[in-house]
This record gives structure tokens, C-alpha cells and sequence, in this order.
């Protein structure tokens, strides 16, 4: 919260002396703010604008970020020769287009790395067209091809140059630019016998205990795409009716988020788990989640990693619903979910092969 409001107090400065300036750099960090949930303290200001003045200049500055990732998309899926990674890019370009970025950042444009940067250097051109242009937003919303009439009045032709530009310019950059791409498996005869040699020599499979009491649900039913289309990883969800989460897996704690409502857990068989309690809970900022491990924590299956309140999160306005996701599942032939409507923890979940 301190650094989202210290972010927009220097943001707001720059605006009143280069608004071309501001535009850049907004574009250029947007992204970057949202993945660690720090935006939020820009929110509030664009809201206020809208309401007590009738416009905002800051929300314009927002949408190139969202249309160089999905240009960014377009530029991997036109590169790789991984037939996996081509769908999965077409497919996260065309949900970017619409507002929705999560799914190209963290299953094609982040995972990649180059194609990131590539996204906010062009997001930042974009973002300084629409500066000098001075365009405006008089409504709230999320940029996209949709929402575009939120931004109709005062900069509007700059507006629509600016996010074109980013968006092409994100394509060439990240062609250009290129990534590590990754082998395809159907080419790669060779580490599948190297797969089969390795379970043939005892490796075992990863059995997944449910990290929760409550409802079992299909992960493409749960209602956000970057969990429902697969781009994290494949896995299921679980509607909790206990606020107890605990370990699926024994292994380390990878990753503890700051606001509590997630986890990255690698066991000791090298499966990647994911945990997010709830949907858009890091809107809540921490309240009602009190996390019992720390990042780099060894743990056992069954331990305690974090309590939350399921009445005050509802309360919230916001879904309890809590995928559990494999985000290294490309490294396993097949996941298998339990075909339990109700489990507890410590029950069989998911079966890694």
C-alpha cells in the first residue's frame, strides 16, 4: 500500500510538469505494478478524477501496457516453432485484446522473459503518445478493444495511435528480438526415452493431497481465465468450506506473496504447486489471511501454511474459489484429478504422471 501511494504521489508530479513523460513511464510500469498487486494505489486516484472532474488522464496511459502484451503474444506465437507455445500465444493474444493480460503474461510473455521487456519498452512509446496527446478516460474500466468509448473525448485520435503503436511495435520488437524457444516434445524423441528410462529406474509418481476441506470443481469452471484456459498450468480447484489451508506436497516453500492469498510450493519430487486462495483476492491488500510459513521454508505434507477468513473474504465481494494448479505440468505426461466432489485435507487430489 505505501508503495502503491508512493509510486502514484511521484507519478502525479511528473504528470504536472511532462505529461509525455508521465505517459511513458505509467505504460512502461503498468504491467510490472499489477503483477505484484502495487496498481491499486493508482486506482483510487483515476476514480477520484473521474468523479470530481468528469475525466482522467491517467487510465489512457494504462492501455498501451495492455495492448504491447498482446502484441508481444502475437510476436511468439509468429516465432516459436513449439506448436504448444503458437496456440497457447494466439490464444492469450486474442483474451489480452479484451483485457484480460494474465494469461499472455504469465503463461507466454513473462515465462519467456524477452518478449516482457519487449511489451513494456513498446508500452512505453505508446504511452507517451498518449501523453503529449493528453487523452482522457471518462470512465472507469479495463483498456480494451471493448472499452474503447471510455476514452472517447479530448486525445482521442492519439489515444488510438497510441495503443496501435504499442501494439505493433510489440510484435516487431519481440520477433526481432526473439527468446529461447522451447523443443517441442513430439521432436524430441530422445527425452521421452530418457522419461521412460527414468520411471523404468524407480522414479515415482507425484500424488497431490487436497491443501483443503471443501467442494471440488473443474479448473475450467472456475470463473477467471488465466486459471479456467490452463496458461498457469493444468490442476483443479476447490470451493473451501474451512479456512485452513495446508501442504499438498512435501517439499520448500518457493514462494510466500506478500498479501498472503498465495503460495508456490516445490516438492520433493520437482512438481510445482500453486495455491491461490480465492479469485482477485490481492485486492484485499493482506486483510483476513495470516500466512504460517515464509518463503524458502522446508515443509511436510499436512503442515499449516495459512489460515483466512471465508465469511470476511465473501463479505468482500470477492469468490473464495481456490485453484490448485501444476505450473510445471508440462514435465508430466498426464495429470489425473480425483473424481471426488468432496475432499479434506490430507485426501487424494491430484495423481502426477
Amino acid at each position: 500500500m505505501y508503495a502503491g501511494n508512493g509510486i502514484a504521489a511521484v507519478l502525479l508530479k511528473v504528470f504536472s510538469f511532462s505529461p509525455t513523460l508521465a505517459g511513458a513511464l505509467i505504460a512502461m510500469a503498468w504491467q510490472v505494478l499489477v503483477i505484484f498487486g502495487i496498481h491499486w494505489g493508482l486506482v483510487p486516484v483515476i476514480l477520484n478524477n473521474i468523479a470530481v472532474h468528469g475525466k482522467d488522464h491517467i487510465k489512457p496511459a494504462t492501455a498501451p501496457a495492455v495492448f504491447s502484451q498482446a502484441g508481444a503474444s502475437i510476436g511468439v506465437m509468429l516465432k516459436t516453432k513449439n506448436k504448444k507455445l503458437k496456440s497457447l500465444a494466439g490464444s492469450t493474444a486474442v483474451s489480452a485484446v479484451f483485457g484480460i493480460t494474465e494469461p499472455a503474461v504469465y503463461g507466454v510473455t513473462l515465462r519467456l522473459k524477452k518478449p516482457f521487456i519487449a511489451a513494456v519498452l513498446s508500452a512505453g512509446v505508446g504511452g507517451a503518445i498518449i501523453g503529449y496527446s493528453q487523452s482522457i478516460a471518462i470512465a472507469s474500466g479495463l483498456p480494451s478493444l471493448l472499452t474503447l468509448p471510455i476514452f472517447y473525448g479530448q486525445g482521442f485520435t492519439g489515444f488510438l495511435i497510441g495503443i496501435s503503436v504499442s501494439f505493433v511495435l510489440s510484435i516487431v520488437l519481440t520477433y526481432l528480438i526473439g527468446f529461447q524457444d522451447p523443443v517441442d516434445e513430439e521432436d524430441t524423441p530422445v527425452v521421452s526415452t530418457s522419461r521412460a528410462a527414468d520411471h523404468a529406474h524407480g522414479v515415482k509418481a507425484v500424488h497431490v493431497k487436497s491443501p483443503l476441506k471443501g467442494e471440488v470443481i473443474k479448473l475450467e469452471e472456475v470463473p477467471d481465465k488465466a486459471f479456467s484456459s490452463g496458461a498457469l498450468g493444468k490442476g483443479a480447484a476447490i470451493i473451501p468450506s474451512e479456512g485452513q489451508l495446508f501442504a499438498p506436497v512435501s517439499g520448500i516453500v518457493t514462494t510466500v506473496f506478500p498479501t498472503g492469498h498465495a503460495y508456490g510450493l516445490t516438492s520433493e519430487n520437482g512438481a510445482e504447486v500453486l495455491i491461490h486462495i480465492g479469485l482477485d483476492t490481492v485486492q484485499l491488500g493482506g486483510q483476513h489471511f495470516t500466512p504460517k510459513v515464509v518463503q524458502g521454508q522446508t515443509i511436510t505434507e499436512g503442515e499449516l501454511l495459512a489460515e483466512f477468513d471465508i465469511e470476511a473474504i465473501k463479505a468482500s465481494g470477492l469468490s473464495v474459489t481456490t485453484p490448485v494448479i501444476i505450473t510445471n505440468s508440462g514435465e508430466f505426461s498426464d495429470i489425473i484429478e480425483t473424481e471426488e466432489k468432496q475432499v479434506t485435507p490430507g485426501q487424494s487430489f491430484l495423481h502426477l504422471v
